[in-house]
Order: structure tokens, then C-alpha cells, then sequence
């Protein structure tokens, strides 16, 4: 990956295979670099592989990214218990409608496994898949069958069936992946919930303050003589088989652990809703408990205000001997006695982000803006709203977020969602690529670039060369940024530039530069210029290489010491290079070293003629040793001479100062990752 910029190396052969292989170079060489800076400077980095790879992330729209959402579907879906849900994967042709090529749908059968079902095969791709051994459950021509591997063995089951659907002409390769997740049954009372009673005589309202294998509720109940208000937790057991159930109400935080109040126990509603009869005690306790049994009867639904709205909800009902007729949710967490008895429930709000073609807008980050609530969109665009603390949530505004960039702002109506999913649209914040080529300076004008970039794409197309570039600026910690690639059609090279004109780590590696010549440099004012063993001993503490890492040190300083004195400046953008290439140029080093002596286990001795090498290297990264100017010594120092005052740092002893830098920083980060390793020397 050294020396991009600097390295003009084409291919041979084939035009087009040349051409791929010098745009992958271009492309993997960038990333490399991206990491390098990151992994050296410790701060977040940025580069023209990061922009590009930014393209339109969120659409799944080849293999990987199909089945890495494959994958993540599966894996919630399978953790997923709610009676009747559903997966829906469905394949749809990039950029155009929104007609769906094929389809397969992901459901669980009464032994908790998944099926997959889908459309006819095509018998010539099944065949083909079968001589690969990524066979799909097929069943008369259809896809049909249980799929009983792990989340990657099932995306690409998955990605397999939607491609070998008999779709004329046919499913294409690089076709989009939608996905609807259908949840099924859901929880009406969960944490946050409020089940409030304010008809009637008696009045109540329950917070409930959480809600999973145990029940804690937050009560205030009152009429026009009585108020009692308290905390009541009903733990596991009691939830799961309790059968003593006291209906009174007591001033004070309690804990029952073997009879429930409120809600009867899973027990009680497994029986009613099996259709069984089932039997229960009231009362605060056994000795004075009255038994009862409880005669199931059909199921039968209920209108009742679910977040602002009339909604039916199902229900499993009963009489007593006395005749009287109980209503329990039918939800079997919070099984609530004699539901028929309350008026209203507050729930969480469920919604779906999605763009203008009811495309899924994955992993956005929403805020209403009054409420301050905040929630992270599913693989399928899909967010939960936990209960609201006020009334509703009411109309509101939803701020959206994704890659650090805000898509916009979209008004929502939350005054009375009922159960029901609310969609929202948002226009969908494509970044396309672009290519530019020498006629296209009026076209580069019109894209919303900043000057700078243009600037520096500009120079480019005027040279004859096309330009690959996004269409537009990214938002990232660092700011707008862009990033391009120039493609030069008679050599074949291609050179990846970012706004700055070379490279967008720039600021983090001047900060980290900085960060470390201002601890260098405190560190030089208690031990002085002259730098012996002791002193680099107590810096890193690299028993055995003391003497070699000394000189390196003491070289290292020389040059900074020389570049102060002297004025010599390094740009960030120089010093970067500098860095990169010192650090690179000391792993090379140490390979040889490692290769060429006798005992190739020591690790030690290698590192020791690392270091011995360094000023050797240092001597090499003047970008203008070994070039030749017709004119002789006058017109070399005018022309070194502007390429400094333009961009300073390209030689002299800051350079080297910087190269140095980075070489140092390898060595030591060669001698913790290797030093303690077992059998190491």
C-alpha cells in the first residue's frame, strides 16, 4: 500500500482486466493506508475509500450486504416468540418500481421451527446450487422446508431461494433486498405501560415500572371517601403458579412471592386459554382464602382506548359460579383480571421508517424533537417509542440521522396511534457516483461540492483524465468531506485524492504528530539533548535494545532540534507521508532482519539492526534524492526551493524528523505486539 501517490506502476495485459486490477489497487491501497493512519494516530480517519464506500450503503443490493441483513433478520426473528409473526424477504429490481420478482417468507411452526416458503423454482439454478452443496429446501417444485442451520447458513439460504425463484427472465445478480418484519401477537402492557380506570365509582391508575418474568406497579386507587397509593412487586413464582389472588389494596411498598394482585398468574391464563377450566383462591391469605373455580367460555374481543384510540383487542373470558363474566388481556405476560373494568391503556408506539418507495431506511437514529425521545431503526426501518410520559406524544417533529449526516426532518402525528404501526417517509439521502470526464467542467460546476473539491477535481479533468467522484459532500467528525478518484486513460493509473488534494487523515495525523513531539519534548527538557540508556530505559522500558533505541532517539532529536533552530516546517499533509512511509519502511526492515539471520526466533536482535538501519531509511525519504535537473545546482534549489515554500516538508531535517517519527513508532509497536510472545527471544 506505500506510496500511491508516488509509485507510477499500470498493468499489462488484457485492457479491461488491467484496468480492474489498477482500480482494485487504487481502491484496497487507500483503505490500507485509511487504517494505517487510524491504528497510528489512535483517532478516527477518513479517506477516499471511506466516501466511496459510503454508496448507498443502506441499499442491499449485492451478495454481502443482502445477506449480512439476511443475517441479522434471522437472528432477531429466531430470538422472536410472539404468536403469528413473520418474515418477508422479497427481491425487487434496483432503480426501477416497485414490482416484486420474488418473494419467501420466514414463519415458525408449533415445535418452534422456522419454515421457508416461496414460489416455483427454476429446476436448472436448483440444479446448479445442488452441485455446489447449497441446496434450498424445496418441496413440489416450490420452496418449502425447515431451516434448521445458524444466521450465516440461513442468509444464504435465503439470498439462494429469492435467485432461484422462476422469475422471467430472471432474478438479476445485483437485485434490491426489501424485508417486512411482521412481530404477530404483541405486548400491549410492557414496561412504561399505564392501565388507568377512571369510570366508575372506584377509580385507578398503574404505571408499570417494569414488566418481564416479574411485575413491578406503581398504583394509586381511590374513590370519593379512600385514596391508597403504593408500590407492589409480584416476583417469578408468584407471576408464574400462583393461585391465591387478593384483590385489596394496601398503602406501602409490597413484594408478593405466592399469591398476585391485579393480574392473574400464567398458570390461570394457560388453562383459560387452552379452554380448560382452572381454579383459584381469594383472599390475603389461604387460611382465609375462598376457592373458585372459573368456567372458560369463547374468546371474545373488546373496544378499548389504546393510546388515544378505539381499538379491539381479543380477549379469553370466563364466569364464576355466581355468573359473573372476567375479562383477561389476551397476552399472556400481563394477564389482567376483569379487564372489561378499565377504560384506557397507554402502550409504546410501534413505527416503520421508510423512503418515497416504502424502501426500509435501516440503522437511522430518530429524535422527536418535543419529546426528546430517541430510537436506532431496525434492519427493517422499523422503531419502537416507549410509552409516553405525557397524555400522547402529540404532533411532533422527528429529526433523522444517519452516518453522523441529517437526512431531515418529517412531522409526525402521535396524538392517537392506536396499536397500529405508524409509517413515516423520509426522502432517501442517496450519494451516487459520478464520472467526469474532459467535457464535464459546466456539469461540475452544477454538483453540490465545495469549491475546494472542485478545485482539485478540476485540475484533473483539464489534464485529460476522468474523475470518479460522489455527488455530493458526506458529513463525518471531521466535517463535509468528499473524495475522488482520477483515472488516467493512457497509462492506466489511478490516484485517489480527497479535499485536501492528498489525503483526509491530514488534521488527525498533525494533532497525533503534535501530541507526541509535545511529551517528546517535555520529556528532552529532563533528560537533555544527549539522551544516554538510562534515560530511554525509563521511557519504554525495552530491556536488550536500550543502546540501539538511544541513537535512534538521539537521531531523532537531532533532527527535531535542527528543524527548530533552522525554521524548518513539515505541512501535515507532508508529514503524514513522512510518517506513514517511516513506519512502513521499518516493518520492511524487520522482515529482512528476521529472514536473513541464522536464528530467525530473535526478535530482539532484529529489532536492534531495525533500529542501525533508520538513518539509512531517513536518508531515502527526500522526495527529491536521485533527480536530475537540466540547469544544474542553481535551477534544483529554485525549483526544491518552490515546491517547499508551497507545500514545505519535502525535504531537510523536519522531514526526516517525521519520518523518523513513524519508523520509531513501528519499532515499539513491533516490540509489544512480538516481544512477550512465548518462544520469543
Amino acid at each position: 500500500a506505500m506510496d500511491l501517490r508516488w509509485n507510477r506502476t499500470s498493468f499489462e495485459g488484457d485492457s479491461v482486466n488491467a484496468f480492474l486490477a489498477c482500480s482494485m489497487r487504487g481502491f484496497l491501497e487507500a483503505g490500507l493506508e485509511q487504517q494505517w493512519f487510524s491504528e497510528w494516530s489512535k483517532r478516527s480517519c477518513i479517506s477516499s475509500f471511506e466516501v466511496f464506500n459510503r454508496l448507498q450503503e443502506d441499499y442491499p443490493t449485492y451478495p454481502l450486504r443482502r445477506m449480512t441483513l439476511a443475517e441479522k433478520c434471522f437472528r432477531e426473528f429466531k430470538a422472536l416468540n410472539n404468536k403469528g409473526a413473520s418474515l418477508i424477504f422479497s427481491a425487487h429490481k434496483t432503480g426501477s418500481d416497485n414490482d416484486t420478482l420474488a418473494k419467501v417468507v420466514l414463519t415458525k411452526n408449533s415445535d418452534g421451527n422456522i419454515i421457508i416458503k416461496g414460489a416455483e423454482v427454476d429446476q436448472e439454478k436448483i440444479q446448479f446450487l445442488s452441485e455446489r452443496e447449497l441446496q434450498i429446501p424445496v418441496k413440489d417444485d416450490k420452496i418449502e422446508g425447515i431451516i434448521d442451520n445458524g444466521p450465516e447458513k440461513a442468509a444464504i439460504i435465503i439470498e439462494n431461494a429469492l435467485l432461484a425463484t422462476d422469475y422471467k427472465p430472471y432474478v438479476p445478480p445485483d437485485y434490491f433486498m426489501n424485508v417486512e418484519f411482521n412481530r404477530g401477537e404483541r405486548n400491549i402492557l410492557v414496561t412504561g405501560s399505564v392501565l388507568e380506570s377512571l369510570n366508575g365509582e372506584v377509580k385507578s391508575i398503574h404505571n408499570f415500572l417494569n414488566v418481564g418474568k416479574s411485575i413491578k406497579i406503581d398504583f394509586k386507587v381511590w374513590n370519593s371517601s379512600l385514596t391508597i397509593e403504593g408500590v407492589l412487586t409480584l416476583d417469578k413464582d408468584a407471576m408464574e403458579k400462583s393461585r391465591l389472588y387478593d384483590k385489596w389494596w394496601n398503602n406501602e411498598e409490597l413484594t408478593y412471592s405466592n399469591k398476585t394482585s391485579l393480574v392473574y398468574s400464567r398458570d390461570i391464563y394457560r388453562e383459560l386459554k387452552n379452554g380448560k377450566d382452572s381454579k383459584c383462591a381469594k383472599g390475603k391469605n389461604l387460611e382465609d382464602a375462598t376457592e373458585e373455580t372459573l368456567f372458560v367460555t369463547e374468546p371474545s374481543k373488546i373496544n378499548f382506548i389504546v393510546n388515544g384510540k378505539e381499538v379491539e383487542l381479543s380477549t379469553v373470558c370466563y364466569k364464576t359460579a355466581e355468573g359473573e363474566i372476567r375479562h383477561l388481556l389476551d397476552y399472556e405476560n400481563v394477564p389482567v383480571v376483569k379487564i372489561d373494568t378499565y377504560s384506557a391503556i397507554k402502550t409504546e408506539v410501534l413505527c416503520r421508517l421508510t423512503d418515497s418507495n416504502s424502501k426500509a431506511i435501516p440503522n437511522a437514529s430518530v429524535k422527536l424533537i418535543n419529546a426528546g425521545t430517541t430510537a436506532i431503526t431496525m434492519p427493517d426501518g422499523s422503531f419502537v417509542l416507549p410509552p409516553p410520559s405525557d397524555e400522547s406524544y402529540g404532533i411532533d417533529s422527528l429529526i433523522i440521522e444517519k452516518n453522523n449526516e441529517e437526512y431531515g426532518r418529517v412531522a409526525v402525528d402521535l396524538t392517537a396511534p392506536g396499536i397500529d404501526v405508524v409509517n413515516i417517509t423520509s426522502p432517501r439521502k442517496h450519494m451516487e457516483a459520478v464520472w467526469l470526464t474532459p467535457d464535464s467542467l459546466d456539469y461540475l460546476a452544477s454538483l453540490p461540492l465545495t469549491d475546494e473539491v472542485k478545485k482539485h477535481i478540476k485540475t484533473y479533468i483539464e489534464k485529460g483524465e476522468f474523475v470518479l467522484t460522489p455527488s455530493r459532500m458526506v458529513t463525518t467528525e471531521s466535517g463535509e468531506i468528499a473524495g475522488f478518484y482520477a483515472f488516467d486513460a493512457q497509462t492506466g493509473d489511478i490516484t485517489s485524492v480527497f479535499e485536501s488534494g492528498i489525503n483526509g487523515v491530514v488534521k488527525n495525523m498533525a494533532d497525533a504528530y503534535d501530541d507526541l513531539a509535545d511529551d517528546l519534548t517535555e520529556w528532552a527538557k529532563d533528560n537533555g539533548k544527549d539522551m544516554g540508556k538510562e534515560g530511554v530505559e525509563n521511557l519504554i522500558g525495552a530491556a536488550g535494545i536500550e543502546g540501539a533505541m538511544a541513537d535512534a532517539m538521539n537521531s531523532y532529536w537531532s533532527d527535531v532540534i535542527d528543524a527548530m533552530e533552522s525554521g524548518d516546517e513539515v505541512s501535515g499533509m507532508i508529514m503524514a507521508l513522512h510518517s506513514y512511509r517511516g513506519g512502513l519502511a521499518a516493518m520492511y526492515g524487520y522482515s529482512g532482519h528476521r529472514i536473513d539471520q541464522d536464528d530467525k526466533t530473535n526478535h530482539t536482535q532484529a529489532l536492534i539492526n531495525t533500529l542501525k538501519d533508520m538513518d539509512m531509511w531517513a536518508g531515502k525519504c527526500d522526495f527529491f534524492e536521485g533527480t536530475e535537473y537540466v540547469g544544474g545546482d542553481d535551477v534544483k534549489d529554485a525549483v526544491e526551493g518552490l515546491i517547499n515554500n508551497f507545500s514545505p516538508g519535502f525535504s531537510g531535517p523536519a522531514a526526516k524528523a517525521a519520518f523518523k517519527m513513524g519508523y520509531i513508532s513501528a519499532v515499539m509497536g513491533l516490540h509489544k505486539g512480538f516481544g512477550n510472545q512465548p518462544g520469543v527471544k
